[in-house]
């Protein structure tokens, strides 16, 4: 076990690079699929984030 102020400088580093594609995913997937899909559909921004997790619990 490292005690050392060096080991604890990769800390923030590892939590950067676990937290990066975690936060991507969750703006990928509450922000810009709601709007591509709006625009696709031509339908508010807000119609399609309430649908898309109802469809996704019924498994459709």
């Amino acid at each position: 076990m490292c005690r050392s102020s060096r080991c604890w400088g990769s800390f923030p580093r590892r939590c950067a690079g676990i937290g990066a594609p975690v936060a991507i995913g969750e703006v990928e997937g509450h922000v810009l699929h709601p709007l591509v899909m709006s625009w696709v559909v031509r339908l508010h921004p807000v119609v399609v984030a309430v649908t898309v997790p109802r469809r996704r619990q019924n498994g459709s």
